[in-house]
């Protein structure tokens, strides 16, 4: 589940202001990405390589008054939002794309915020809907990648996530790894 949160008091505390739809839907950030990259032209050897950072994914979802504040607010994926014992939030930061003309393998790069275990504490925080970080900046030990796919490209496809699930994952071609390693974070290296 994604969701707009805003952080609040010291920038330790987070509290959901509402959910995300469509993050890869026809109408998300993605898709509009690859379609005014694919108008542009930008589609090399059938392929079309983007970027969008923490500020244009929140740009898409925040309202004009929201906007002005930009910075207060995170886009959070609750890893977890099935399980009753267990919650995993993480802030989106950035996200590649490359877009092939049907499929679009993506590298999400995530920075952990809060995690729960037992199912006192995790209702107890989905009822709140806020919860507190050691953190307010993401240090290298807490970025994590996790790679997805949309059913559509630059040219065709169906809007929407590709399956994910216990034996599912994203087959990334030498291109598409090759385009992802390039902005992966090296050890020791600020975030």
């Amino acid at each position: 589940m994604f969701a707009i949160y805003k952080r609040i008091e010291d920038g330790h505390k987070y509290k959901f202001v509402r959910p995300v739809d469509g993050l890869g839907g026809q109408a998300g950030p993605f898709a509009k990405r690859i379609r005014s990259a694919a108008a542009a032209n930008e589609v090399v050897n059938q392929t079309l390589r983007w970027h969008l950072d923490e500020r244009d994914l929140l740009t898409h979802y925040l309202t004009d008054s929201e906007r002005a504040d930009v910075t207060s607010f995170k886009l959070i994926i609750d890893l977890k939002p099935k399980s009753e014992d267990e919650l995993q939030f993480f802030e989106i930061l950035e996200v590649w794309g490359c877009s092939d003309p049907g499929w679009s393998p993506l590298m999400l790069k995530l920075c952990f915020l809060f995690e729960a275990e037992g199912a006192q504490e995790v209702r107890d925080i989905r009822e709140s809907g806020a919860f507190e970080s050691d953190t307010h900046t993401c240090r290298e030990e807490r970025v994590v990648y996790e790679f997805l796919y949309l059913k559509f490209g630059w040219a065709r496809g169906e809007w929407g996530w590709g399956t994910v699930g216990s034996v599912n994952g994203t087959l990334l071609f030498p291109q598409h790894l090759e385009f992802f390693a390039k902005h992966l974070v090296p050890r020791n290296a600020e975030v």
